[in-house]
């Protein structure tokens, strides 16, 4: 998807991708936040030639990030039918009470799928019980949402960590505004929102609570799984967070607790698979992630 007029609407981000050398449709995700990240972390030891990496380029990375993660893939996932044979929605209906799905999106996709064709209900699983079965399932998602507003954290926090999903995305006009700020974690392997002293000093608890309690959610599932599916997340090496809580959740199970690992990808690699879940019975190619036919197209 391009947006007309980017260099224009998009003015520091612009600034960031030329001091990178690169153009808008060679630039990564996590080059293009490393870069502002870093510079944010040493603010007076670089002359940097956009604005303060704290402001106004942010608000303009996370608009942008809503442009293709936000309302549009809402409009998708509702449009996906319940007997569609792609990948997430036959894992869907799959799922029961006791089960855990952890998305790592921005997008509210999965989150829809599964509550358009499941009976059973999604849950934030704080002050659920880890081990029995409950009538709901657990959800969590450590990377933040596009449905999360930070600004709001404050009066509705508990929500995110104990109740059922936001589903509505922000808008991204109101987010380049400034009037809305969704919790997207950074594309860097070291976020600031779960190192507590940071939460501490920028007044931010709420953050470091709600991100806390997804990771922590992933552990739980993870300590006493039997079956994991992953539907093409990769365990990238630079996701040092989710490397260390999937590895903790596993250094918890029990020795004679057997499990089995199912994976779908583009390619059928299972290296990072296999170095996040060592101890794993079986790691299990299941074939490749079968796209939705959606009703719709992306605008």
């Amino acid at each position: 998807m391009t947006i007309p007029g980017w260099s224009v609407e998009y003015e520091e981000i612009e600034k960031v991708i030329n001091h990178l050398s690169r153009t808008v449709n060679k630039v990564g995700l996590e080059e293009l936040w490393t870069c502002i990240d870093l510079h944010a972390k040493f603010p007076h030891d670089f002359q940097i030639p956009w604005g303060n990496p704290r402001g106004r380029v942010v608000q303009e990375l996370k608009s942008a990030l809503l442009r293709f993660y936000g309302r549009s893939c809402d409009v998708l996932a509702e449009s996906i039918d319940r007997d569609d044979p792609c990948t997430a929605v036959t894992i869907a209906k799959q799922m029961q009470a006791g089960d855990t799905l952890i998305s790592f999106n921005y997008d509210t996709v999965i989150e829809r799928v599964v509550r358009n064709v499941s009976s059973v209900r999604l849950r934030h699983g704080k002050d659920l019980d880890p081990v029995e079965p409950s009538g709901f399932i657990r959800f969590a998602k450590p990377h933040g949402s596009a449905s999360w507003d930070i600004i709001k954290l404050k009066h509705a926090w508990h929500r995110l960590v104990d109740g059922e999903p936001a589903m509505t995305s922000l808008d991204c006009g109101s987010v380049l505004a400034g009037e809305e700020d969704p919790l997207l974690l950074g594309a860097v392997p070291l976020k600031s929102e779960l190192i507590f002293e940071v939460a501490e000093r920028y007044g931010a608890r709420q953050v470091f609570d709600v991100v806390r309690e997804q990771w922590k959610t992933l552990a739980n599932a993870i300590k006493t799984a039997e079956r994991v599916v992953v539907l093409g997340y990769s365990f990238p090496k630079e996701d040092m967070y989710g490397r260390f809580f999937f590895r903790e959740g596993m250094s918890r199970r029990k020795a004679d607790l057997p499990l089995r690992v199912e994976f779908y990808s583009r390619s059928g690699d299972c290296r990072n698979i296999g170095e996040v879940f060592p101890a794993a019975e079986s790691i299990c190619f299941m074939g490749p992630v079968q796209p939705a036919q959606c009703n719709t197209t992306r605008r």
